[in-house]
């Protein structure tokens, strides 16, 4: 049951309305290897699409009862992430699982992220134009978007888009790039920044796999397998790195091998993990 209340009338009842949707997108087809996302009836689409839509109106001069709803679906895809640690295998099936998981995961958050539009457009837009998303022209803030311990002073124009372009080029951004490249580029940005920024939806979803999957897998400590929805990961050798690390010492490392490997890096770039890690250096 969606509830009775109506949907728009406060944020609580809109989670209440949109959390089924959610579940049958992202949860229901976790276990499967190539199972589809899950639909949901049209006539619920179109109930989430108009009540997103006039909550939204009815919050547009309040940032507050956006940002609800955006910390909402953050703790959601963290909730969403650790689950997916919490399962994962402690051998050589690691990998598989990993690309297995972020196939599902990825598809099921590109869903969400259009079904949920309306919050980049009304949320995250506005917020990032105000200087809260990766990137700001704060000092202290520019590229590593540490916003709690910004001076306030800012820098000019054109020096704060070189240290932009400086960053965007760690992710695969050349000058003269193509405009698909730029994207590419700047949304891994989004997914590296701190916990703290602004991103859109996409971005914020494959954060949260980075924070409250992979970084987890790549410490020392993961055994427990316990972590903090909300805390930055300092990442050190850890039981993916020596996964990746026998693979690559095997005798015979085959195609699929290779294929592996090779998504893996793909996936770690995706989701904002850093040149300068230990993972993606091997």
């Amino acid at each position: 049951s969606t509830g009775s209340s109506i949907p728009s009338s406060s944020l609580s009842a809109l989670w209440c309305y949109i959390l089924p949707a959610l579940d049958r997108i992202l949860q229901s087809n976790s276990d499967a290897k190539h199972a589809p996302v899950l639909p949901i009836t049209a006539e619920y689409y179109i109930g989430i699409y108009t009540h997103c839509y006039d909550y939204f109106i009815a919050q547009s001069n309040s940032t507050i009862g956006l940002s609800g709803l955006y910390k909402n679906l953050d703790h959601y895809y963290a909730d969403a992430a650790h689950q997916l640690f919490t399962g994962a295998p402690n051998d050589n099936t690691l990998i598989p699982y990993i690309l297995a998981k972020f196939k599902y995961y990825s598809a099921g958050t590109a869903a969400i992220d259009r079904l949920l539009s309306y919050l980049n457009h009304h949320y995250v837009k506005p917020a990032v134009n105000d200087g809260n998303g990766w990137f700001s022209f704060d000092d202290d803030a520019v590229v590593t978007g540490d916003k709690g311990h910004n001076s306030g002073s800012k820098v000019s124009w054109g020096e704060g888009e070189d240290r932009r372009v400086a960053e965007l080029k760690k992710w695969g951004y050349k000058g003269g790039s193509s405009a698909s490249v730029l994207a590419k580029a700047e949304a891994c940005a989004e997914a590296a920044s701190t916990l703290d920024c602004v991103v859109p939806l996409s971005s914020l979803a494959l954060r949260r796999f980075r924070t409250n999957f992979i970084e987890p897998l790549m410490q020392v400590s993961n055994i427990n397998h316990k972590i903090k929805h909300d805390s930055s990961v300092t990442t050190e050798a850890g039981q993916l790195v020596r996964v990746v690390k026998e693979m690559l010492e095997m005798k015979g490392v085959g195609e699929d091998e290779n294929r592996q490997l090779a998504k893996l890096a793909v996936i770690l770039k995706t989701v904002g993990v850093r040149h300068n890690k230990l993972l993606r250096k091997k």
